[in-house]
């Protein structure tokens, strides 16, 4: 299988699009967790600062 990036790449950036919800669920069906853009936002934007690049940083991304 070919691969769409090239062999002489050592890392790359993926950007990813959900639309809707993501529902996690256990065994026998039962609810664990769900995301949607608020909790990942909030996720990233906690994440951001942990790290020291403080919780703006995340509005470069949004559009």
């Amino acid at each position: 299988m070919s691969s769409i990036v090239p062999d002489d790449v050592d890392e790359m950036i993926a950007d990813f699009q959900v639309n809707g919800v993501m529902y996690y669920v256990g065994p026998h069906d039962k609810h664990m967790r769900y995301e949607e853009v608020l909790t990942k936002t909030g996720m990233c934007r906690a994440h951001f600062e942990e790290v020291g690049l403080g919780a703006d940083f995340l509005k470069r991304f949004i559009h």
